[in-house]
Formats: C-alpha cells, sequence, structure tokens
C-alpha cells in the first residue's frame, strides 16, 4: 500500500468526515478545515456530535454560532445545538403549523400540541443540517467542513431528508382536504400554509441535491488499521453508495511506523495484516495514510503538522517529552473490577467515547458472568453492530450461543425491522377498519383516511431501539437468562437512548390521544392495545434501567484529555437521569519500556490516571493495558475478561 498525498478539491463546498468512534475523525475534520483556510478559503468547520469534541481539539470555547479561531485567518468553527435549532423552527412556524392542522384535522388547540409532540423529535439534528446548507446557499462561506458523529448515528441523520419529507407529505395531506373543500364552494387561495410547504420541500430538495453532488461534496471514511473498524467502514461506505453520497477515499489514522521496541513491533505486524485486508475491501478508493503520534493531537500547532503529514507527505512531527517526576509507574498498573457486585444486578450497561474499547470490555463482562454461572444475554444496543466482529462470529437479530462459552448467548437486535413490523401491521388495521367506508361520499373519510396512515410514518428517531429493547422485558426472555449485558452505542447515541423511554412514552401518548379522535368512526383496536403495552413495558424497562439494585453502568475510558472530558460530561448526564455509576474501566495503558514513543505516551497517560483518581475518588477505577495485538476472538476475550476480573 502506497501513502498519497491527500489534496482537497478546492471546488468542494461540503466536507463530511465519518466513521466508528475513536477513529480520530475530529483531528481529521479540523486539520482539513485548517489546510483550506490557510490556502486562502473562507472555511467553517462545525460538528453535528451530540457529544462535541471541537472545543477540545482546538482548546477552545464554541457555541451555537460561528466563532473567528484566533491566530487563523478565514477560519470559523460552531458546534451545532440541534435542540436550540429545534425550538427556533417551531417558535417561527407555531402560527402556520397550527393553522395547517387546525385545517387537516378534528383537532383542537391542546391536540394540536401534542401532534407536535408526536411528530417534530427527531428533526432537530436536520434543522441543523440545514443551516449549514444555507451558509452554503448564501454564499457565507467557501466549504464547510463536518464533523460528524459516529457511523450508527450518522447514518441516521443521513436519512433525516427523507423523514423530513414525509413530515411535510403528512401536512400536505391535512391540507388537501382544506382545499378540495374550499374549491368546491367556491375557489382556493394559497395562502403562508402553502408557501410554507413549498419552501420547506425546497430546501429539503436542496439539500439532498448538495449531499448527491459529487462536483461540490465529499464524504471521507476515517478508520484504523483493526478488524471492527474496518468493518464497520465497509458497511458505512456500503450506506453511503446506496444514498448517492459520493466517497472516493478513505483516511487510515495512526499508522505505526519505525518501531523502536517489541510491542511496537508487534503492534505493527498487527497493523499488516489489518491494511493487507483494507487494500483488497477498499480496491479502486484512494487510501490517505495518517501517522500514529506519541499524544494527542490538539491544538493548531499540532493539528496543522498533522495536516503537514496527511496533505503533503512532510514530516512535521515535533517530539515533545516531558516527564512528570515523583510518579510511580504502579499508577499504570491493573486492577480489576468487582465482578461480586455485578452478579447480584440483572442489568449491565457498558458505555463510552467511541474507540475506546466498550465492546471488548461489554464482551468480556458477559463472558466473565456466564463463568459464574449465571446465564447471559449481551446484547448489542448500537445500531453500528461490532459484537459478531468482536467474537469472530455471526451473532445476528436472534438469540445467539456463542460457540464454546456455556451460558453466554449474543444479540444484536435489528431495531429498524422490528419498527417496520410495527408500522405494517399499524396500516394493515387502518385498511380493514375502512374497508366499510368503501362507498361512503363522505369526504373527510377519504383525506383523513390518508392523514391516519401517514401519521406512523413520524416516529421520533430512536424509538426502534427502544422497541427492540422491550424484547427483553417479553416473560420468556426474562425467565431464559440471570443478566443482560448491553454494548451501548457511543457517548452521545447513548445519553439519547437512556433519554428515550420518556421520549417513547410521550409519543405513544401523543399518538393514542390522535387516534382517540378519531374513534367516532375509527376503532383501531390491535393498534390501541399494542401501544398501551408497548407503553408499559418502557416504563417497566425505565424503572429498571434507574433501579441501581438492578442495573449498573460501567463507564470505559482510555487516559487522553478529548476522552476524559466527554467522560465527564457522560457521568453528568448519568447523575442527571439517576443512574448510578459504581464501575470505571480505564483501558489501553501502555507497558513500560525503553522505547521513547512509549514512553511519551505513558507519561501523557499517567496525567489523566490522577485527574481520574481525583475525579472520581468514589468509583472503583480497574486499569487494563494495551494489548499488542487486536482483541478478537474467543480467546482474546477471556484473556482480556481474566484480566478485568482477575480470575
Amino acid at each position: 500500500m502506497c501513502s498519497t498525498s491527500f489534496i482537497l478539491d478546492r471546488n468542494l463546498a461540503l466536507i463530511l468526515f465519518g466513521g466508528k468512534g475513536g477513529v480520530g475523525k475530529t483531528t481529521c475534520a479540523a486539520a482539513s478545515a485548517l489546510h483550506c483556510a490557510r490556502r486562502g478559503q473562507s472555511t467553517l468547520l462545525a460538528s453535528t456530535d451530540p457529544a462535541h469534541s471541537l472545543s477540545d481539539s482546538l482548546g477552545t470555547s464554541l457555541g451555537n454560532t460561528p466563532v473567528p479561531v484566533s491566530g487563523v485567518e478565514n477560519l470559523f468553527v460552531l458546534e451545532l445545538d440541534a435542540s436550540r435549532e429545534l425550538e427556533l423552527f417551531k417558535r417561527n412556524y407555531n402560527s402556520v403549523l397550527t393553522e395547517i392542522v387546525k385545517r387537516g384535522t378534528y383537532f383542537d388547540e391542546e391536540d394540536i400540541k401534542h401532534f407536535f409532540s408526536l411528530s417534530l423529535p427527531g428533526l432537530d439534528e436536520l434543522m441543523a443540517i440545514i443551516v449549514l446548507t444555507e451558509y452554503l446557499m448564501e454564499h457565507s462561506y467557501d466549504v464547510i467542513i463536518l464533523d460528524t458523529a459516529p457511523t450508527g448515528h450518522t447514518s441516521r441523520m443521513l436519512e433525516l431528508p427523507e423523514q423530513m419529507n414525509n413530515w411535510l407529505h403528512v401536512m400536505d395531506l391535512m391540507l388537501a382536504k382544506h382545499r378540495y373543500i374550499s374549491s368546491v364552494f367556491g375557489r382556493y387561495t394559497s395562502d403562508e400554509t402553502d408557501k410554507f410547504i413549498e419552501s420547506w420541500k425546497n430546501r429539503v430538495s436542496r439539500l439532498r441535491k448538495l449531499l448527491s453532488d459529487s462536483t461540490k461534496t465529499l464524504f471521507v471514511p476515517v478508520m484504523i488499521p483493526e478488524v471492527m473498524s474496518i468493518n464497520e467502514t465497509e458497511r458505512l461506505v456500503a450506506f453511503l453508495q446506496e444514498h448517492n453520497i459520493p466517497v472516493k477515499q478513505v483516511v487510515i489514522n495512526r499508522i505505526i511506523s519505525d518501531p523502536e521496541c517489541i510491542f511496537c513491533k508487534e503492534r505493527k505486524s498487527d497493523q499488516d495484516e489489518a491494511l493487507e485486508t483494507i487494500e483488497r475491501k477498499f480496491k479502486g478508493f484512494k487510501k490517505v495514510l495518517a501517522p500514529l503520534w506519541p499524544r494527542e493531537v490538539k491544538g493548531i500547532e499540532e493539528l496543522e503538522a498533522f495536516g503537514e503529514e496527511i496533505f503533503t507527505s512532510r514530516r512535521q512531527r515535533k517530539e515533545f517529552f516531558t516527564e512528570i517526576t515523583g510518579l510511580s509507574d504502579d499508577l499504570l498498573k491493573s486492577t480489576y473490577l468487582p465482578g461480586e457486585e455485578l452478579l447480584g444486578k440483572k442489568y449491565i450497561i457498558v458505555g463510552g467515547k467511541g474507540g475506546v474499547g466498550k465492546t471488548t470490555v461489554a464482551a468480556a463482562t458477559g463472558l466473565y458472568l456466564s463463568e459464574q454461572g449465571k446465564k447471559v444475554l449481551l446484547c448489542s444496543t448500537d445500531p453500528a453492530h461490532s459484537l459478531s466482529d468482536c467474537f469472530g462470529v455471526a451473532i445476528g437479530n436472534s438469540v445467539t450461543e456463542v460457540p464454546g462459552l456455556r451460558n453466554l448467548f449474543g444479540l444484536e437486535i435489528a431495531a429498524p425491522q422490528m419498527l417496520g413490523e410495527f408500522k405494517s401491521r399499524y396500516k394493515k388495521e387502518i385498511e380493514e377498519v375502512f374497508e366499510g367506508f368503501l362507498g361512503s361520499k363522505n369526504l373527510d373519510i377519504k383525506f383523513d383516511r390518508e392523514v391516519l396512515t401517514e401519521l406512523i410514518n413520524l416516529t421520533p428517531p430512536g424509538l426502534d431501539e427502544i422497541m427492540a429493547l422491550l424484547r427483553l422485558m417479553e416473560p420468556e426472555v426474562q425467565k431464559g437468562f440471570d443478566i443482560f449485558v448491553l454494548d451501548s452505542a457511543p457517548t452521545g447515541h447513548l445519553v439519547r437512548f437512556l433519554e428515550l423511554p420518556d421520549l417513547t412514552r410521550n409519543w405513544l401518548r401523543s399518538f393514542f390521544k390522535v387516534m382517540l379522535k378519531y374513534r367516532e368512526f375509527v376503532q383501531l383496536q390491535r393498534t390501541a392495545n399494542l401501544m398501551l403495552e408497548m407503553a408499559r413495558s418502557v416504563r417497566t424497562l425505565q424503572d429498571k434501567l434507574l433501579n441501581p439494585k438492578e442495573t449498573a453502568f460501567i463507564g470505559v475510558v482510555v487516559p487522553e484529555e478529548m476522552i476524559v472530558s466527554e467522560t465527564k460530561r457522560l457521568f453528568s448526564t448519568l447523575e442527571q437521569l439517576k443512574i448510578e455509576s459504581s464501575s470505571m474501566v480505564v483501558n489501553m495503558l501502555v507497558p513500560a519500556s525503553n522505547c521513547s514513543f512509549c514512553s511519551q505516551l505513558r507519561v501523557q497517560q499517567k496525567r489523566y490516571l490522577i485527574h481520574l483518581h481525583k475525579k472520581y475518588s468514589g468509583i472503583h477505577i480497574a486499569k487494563i493495558p494495551l494489548f499488542p495485538r487486536q482483541v478478537k476472538g474467543i480467546k482474546k476475550i477471556k484473556e482480556l475478561s481474566r484480566l478485568l476480573f482477575a480470575f
């Protein structure tokens, strides 16, 4: 494999960086933005990740409006607050939206309020993306560099234009009855309601056109030479191609060169095997090799040096080495999780920033508990599943026993499939209910049938995950397993997921009220019963997740500044949600050696370990060494499990 220069096309207006969590998306996005700004382009660097990292990367405070970067001409940065954009949308268009719903349904003012709580969740991120699109349309910037969330969340975001089209279609259906009746009894004249729908259809259309325009848009996947990252990138590229989003090259980050010690040489050997796999799986794509640095790449000076290596292939790395005196290497020695405390739990959630080893820690935890005689279901809630890659066996959407491991089962929930089945049942019942009205001349029935049929498409993002997780609440599943270990999505998505039970219950209540409005001639009994049952199950799930006697949270962290900062925000959110956190795994600690590269990493890790011990003095902290080779396959998971629990 040849490392080629990565020269950004000056004609590009939108460049998106994405990939598995923890592979260096933010670093690559920031370095690219600096490169564009330095060559004279007016550049906006933006983040849509709910767990923003740009502030940490650039070492400056950012907000929801573009701010210039001190000392860098032409560069502006913002971390988009999607929820704020949605609130602005509701505030700006409340009156016209209310008028549309009044004209097209039986809703009163209170119902309309519930309707918007039903239909708008999830459109917040789309509003944020449209803000960026309009910056381009207004020629506010020459180029926008977008740092996206990890793969699963990014895939959902890129599907949002279609969801917005569904929402606008329902709005249009509501107006259709009003337009028809007005034309029958006179003449219909378009007004602000029609202008609103047309305006937003055009905005969404412009966004979709931009995302598929290869002359203006480029999506750059970032990966590291490890199996789970490679496989996830392969799925991401397939998704991008399916949705006609231009992707031409990949960045392969953290490449080891010139290894000094045996440990580094073994890691490089492992990488060389992975690079051969990348060459085979990504034929036809330009490969951009980015080096592994002996410390975090943060701050303008180091980001520019990193960018020089990517864009010009010139080695710009400065060697900074500052030993911290008075620190014993005992700080970096392995310590263990209190496994006996976990044996009494029913649910164990493993979470943290992407790339810190959540899946392997979850797998090792499940294996330990199964070795203690517990029947364990290891379940992935990350839209970008990695359990199969981790164990090296196919798991999928049905409960699967992990070969050779007594009492351990895996499940990668196909959440979209479950939601699709629910929608199909709902639409089928509407068809059956309205069959009796086929000969009717009642125009209300025709139009209201269409509105009711389409309402089910306005589910908030993440509802599918909650519905899927409700499988764990089914009596036969509950009886079948002693403990459930949840391998969660990266931080931003995990926080939204943990907040979903409240959102889901509100959505179900709102939808149920909508159906009751039509009860005079529509009795959707099966759907109503199913929704009531789901609402009860969601409440049960929420009660269990918030019960410290039943649920434990294990936070996984790597001792680096950006990861430690994100971990603080995660633990703060968990505290607000009243989810108890009693354990933390500090992963990937570099072993002692005379290697200058490894020594620099250890200096940095010691600094953040001190901070973690002070900040989380009441939490049990386990410490795990960095493996010279990837932790994949049952043999390696067993090795990690023994290190994690000392058994």
